[in-house]
């Protein structure tokens, strides 16, 4: 928290000093570069893992309206066609560009962020993990910890994994939720069935209610048409969301293959063209990874990596970066992100 607050401080100061306008002056390029939401909601009132919150409905229109007025903002399909991004990996636009995107299947995504885009007339793409959509819906690892977490009706717990803890659950929560989410995330980005059962039973949550929360906490299959209507793209985000790096050729082929079949079917057929890889880091996908989404069919693969894209540069189609916009990011602190990243190619904030 005390390093976002000092991010948002040196923002808030660049902006002040008029530095940013003068960057974004000097500094406007012809590239891409991809902006990745998880959710737009209110953290206070949300019973799941509420980090995933990127941005407040507020937030989030200050936010895109920034976005509109510094970029064209295109659609995915445009990447994908390979009219601005050709089979060698060129890129061919003549200005700065950006994509906005989001991860996994939230419902907010259609409730909240997506009346926003169409009054501003933005595109967007969503990034479907279609475990977490339709009638028997996955709930995420890291969901299941923090509502096992928050909606304890005990003041402490004693856990033995991920870490052998006593956690104080008295006043504010988040710090026990984010010490375990940090210890499954240490061990290798998951969390199996025995041990998220052993969290619910040691926190004593009522499973029936959480059950039905879940019910509103992800898209439906005719929620996924109903983005599609509104002039939005989809694109795949596996099948599980599992860490994808040193999984074995079978289990590659269902979490990719698997989740572009999907969602083709779900879509009436409608192509699915790109895969955003979960986790999105270095040690999250590797060579065979993006072999692995070449075969399955797709034409382009994204990660997590605040890089512009730019024409001149050899980009790699199968590892295209991705901003992941967080809670942190005051419109302000994006505004200064952006520029830095077309001034620089990368941004340091």
């Amino acid at each position: 928290m005390l390093l976002s607050n000092k991010r948002a401080s040196v923002a808030a100061t660049l902006g002040h000093l008029g530095i940013v306008r003068l960057i974004e002056r000097f500094g406007r390029k012809p590239g891409l570069v991809s902006l990745v939401y998880h959710r737009v909601g209110e953290p206070a009132r949300e019973p799941f893992y509420r980090p995933l919150i990127s941005a407040t409905p507020a937030v989030f229109e200050r936010q895109m309206r920034r976005v509109r007025d510094a970029f064209r903002v295109i659609r995915l399909e445009e990447l994908e066609s390979g009219g601005l991004l050709d089979d060698s990996g060129q890129l061919h636009l003549t200005e700065p560009t950006a994509l906005i995107t989001f991860d996994d299947g939230y419902r907010d995504n259609l409730t909240l962020a997506a009346p926003i885009l169409q009054s501003l007339q933005l595109p967007a793409t969503l990034f479907v993990t279609t475990g977490f959509v339709g009638e028997r819906r996955l709930l995420p690892w890291w969901d299941r910890v923090a509502y096992a977490v928050q909606a304890s009706p005990r003041s402490e717990i004693t856990v033995d994994q991920p870490l052998a803890a006593t956690l104080s659950l008295t006043g504010d929560r988040s710090h026990a939720v984010q010490r375990l989410i940090n210890a499954f995330i240490a061990r290798g980005w998951s969390a199996d069935e025995a041990e998220l059962q052993e969290l619910e039973t040691r926190t004593g949550i009522d499973l029936e209610l959480r059950d039905a929360l879940v019910d509103q906490l992800f898209l439906g299959r005719g929620e996924l048409e109903q983005w599609v209507a509104c002039g939005f793209s989809i694109g795949a985000h596996t099948q599980s969301h599992r860490r994808l790096a040193g999984l074995a050729e079978s289990e590659l082929d269902l979490e990719l293959a698997g989740a572009r079949a999907q969602l083709e079917l779900w879509l009436n057929n409608r192509k699915v063209a790109s895969v955003a890889y979960p986790y999105g880091g270095p040690d999250a996908f590797d060579d065979r990874t993006k072999q692995a989404a070449a075969w399955a069919g797709y034409r382009l693969g994204f990660v997590l990596d605040p890089h512009q894209t730019r024409p001149g540069d050899s980009n790699d189609r199968w590892a295209l970066p991705r901003f992941a916009v967080g809670p942190a990011d005051s419109a302000a602190l994006l505004r200064a992100r952006l520029a830095l990243a077309c001034w620089l190619n990368r941004s340091p904030l």
